[in-house]
C-alpha cells in the first residue's frame, strides 16, 4: 500500500446529552443521533475504497513477478528413464601432413589447411611432437606451432622414439632429447631411423641396436639393419637380409630375401626373387610376393604396385583399390598420399579423393603430439 493509503482514518467523535429528571418520572433516554448510520457507512465506503485500491496495486506490482514455486507442491518431473552420466568432451590429437608446393615445405592438417607455412627445404613426419625438417642452416625440429626445438642445426637427423632422436654432427651420430640436449654424445659412424626406443647404429662396418640411453641391445655384428618394428628388426648378413626377435635375439625369419622392410600390423616386407610379398611374425609368407613394389599396412590397407599403377590390398591379400596412381603410400587415419597427373592428394579407404592432387610431393599424416 502506497504512504497515503497507511494513514489513519479516525471516525468523528459522537456527542451524548445526560440524563434528566423530570417530575420523578423515570429518565428519559436522549434522542438518537440521526447522522450517525451515515456516518458509520462513509467510514466503511472509505476503508473498502482503501482496501480494494491496495488489492489492486498489489496484484498489479507482481503481474511481472515470477510467482514463488510452493515447495510442497512443486516437484521436478521424473524421468522415463535413468539419465546418462556426463562425459568430458572427446579430445583427439591432430594428424598432420608434410606437403611440398613450388618445392617448399609445410605441414596441413586432414582438412587440406595449412598449419605450418611451406617455407622449408626438406622435412620429414611428426613423431612425439616433433617433425624434422631443414632450414638454412641444416636439419632442426619443429612442433605443430612451427616453433623450434632449438637454435642448433645439423647434418641430419631422424624422428624421435621414446624421447630421442638420431642427430649427426661433425660426420659423427648421437642422441639429443625433447630438450635438445645430448642423451649420447655423437660417437657413431651411422644411427637409423629408430622404433620402439631401439636404434639401429653403427661402428665401422658393423651393426647393433642401442636404446635411448645408448645402451646396447644386440650387437654389433651385422652388416645393415632396418629400423625396428613391433619387436622384430630386418637384418643383413652377407647379401641375404632376414628378421629378428629383438626380446629373444633369434630369427624369426633366416637371411634369404633380397631385402626386406620393417613390420606393420604383424607383417614384415620380404622381396623374393624380385618380387614384393608379407610374411607374418611366425616368418611364413601370408601374402604372395607377386608384387613389383609395397608400402607399410595402416588401417587395414597397404599399398602395392603392380605393373606401372599403384593400388590397395587388404590384410587378406585382396585387391581393396584397383591400381590406377603414380605412385601411393601408407593410410594413417583414414587417409593415404596418392599421385596421380604428376601431382599429389589424398583419398580415403574407399578411393575417393577427398584433398584434391595440388601438391609437388605429400607423406602420411602422423599425430602432430
Amino acid at each position: 500500500m502506497s504512504a497515503s493509503e497507511n494513514q489513519d482514518h479516525n471516525p468523528q467523535q459522537l456527542g451524548t446529552q445526560p440524563y434528566s429528571y423530570n417530575g420523578g418520572q423515570p429518565p428519559q433516554h436522549p434522542k438518537s443521533n440521526s447522522k450517525l448510520p451515515w456516518i458509520i457507512l462513509a467510514i466503511v465506503a472509505v476503508l473498502l475504497v482503501i482496501c480494494i485500491t491496495a488489492l489492486v496495486l498489489i496484484l498489479t506490482g507482481n503481474r511481472d513477478q515470477p510467482a514463488a514455486p510452493n515447495p510442497s507442491t512443486t516437484a521436478e518431473p521424473a524421468p522415463t528413464s535413468a539419465p546418462e552420466p556426463t562425459k568430458a568432451p572427446a579430445t583427439q590429437t591432430e594428424a598432420l601432413a608434410a606437403v611440398a608446393v613450388d618445392d617448399a615445405w609445410g605441414y596441413i592438417n586432414r582438412n587440406g589447411d595449412v598449419i605450418i607455412p611451406n617455407k622449408y627445404q626438406h622435412s620429414r613426419h611428426f613423431s612425439e611432437g616433433w617433425a624434422p625438417v631443414y632450414v638454412p642452416d641444416g636439419w632442426t625440429f619443429v612442433n605443430a606451432a612451427g616453433e623450434e626445438l632449438t637454435s642448433l642445426t645439423f647434418s641430419d637427423v631422424w624422428q624421435f622414439s621414446n624421447g630421442a632422436a638420431p642427430v649427426q654432427a661433425d660426420g659423427k651420430w648421437g642422441l639429443i632429447n625433447a630438450e635438445g640436449n645430448y642423451i649420447v654424445e655423437p660417437t657413431y659412424d651411422e644411427i637409423n631411423e629408430g622404433g620402439d626406443g631401439l636404434f639401429p647404429a653403427s661402428i665401422g662396418e658393423k651393426w647393433g641396436l642401442i636404446d635411448s640411453t645408448g645402451k646396447t641391445v644386440l650387437d654389433f655384428t651385422y652388416d645393415e639393419m632396418q629400423p625396428p618394428a613391433e619387436g622384430i628388426v630386418g637384418v643383413r648378413q652377407g647379401d641375404a637380409w632376414g628378421y629378428l626377435d629383438i626380446a629373444k635375439d633369434e630369427y624369426i625369419f633366416t637371411p634369404q630375401a633380397e631385402h626386406v622392410w620393417r613390420f606393420s600390423s604383424g607383417m614384415g616386407q620380404v622381396k623374393i626373387d624380385g618380387k614384393w610379398g608379407y610374411i607374418d611374425m611366425k616368418g611364413k609368407l601370408v601374402i604372395e610376393a607377386k608384387y613389383d613394389d609395397i608400402g607399410e599396412f595402416g588401417d587395414g590397407f597397404a599399398p602395392v604396385l603392380l605393373g606401372d599403377s599403384w593400388g590397395y590390398i587388404d590384410t587378406q591379400g585382396k585387391l581393396a583399390i584397383e591400381p590406377q596412381f603414380q605412385y601411393a603410400d601408407a593410410f594413417y587415419g583414414g587417409l593415404a598420399p596418392v599421385k596421380i597427373s604428376d601431382l599429389w592428394g589424398y583419398i580415403d579407404t574407399t578411393g575417393n579423393m577427398v584433398i584434391n592432387p595440388q601438391y609437388f610431393q605429400a607423406r602420411p599424416f602422423k599425430p602432430a603430439s
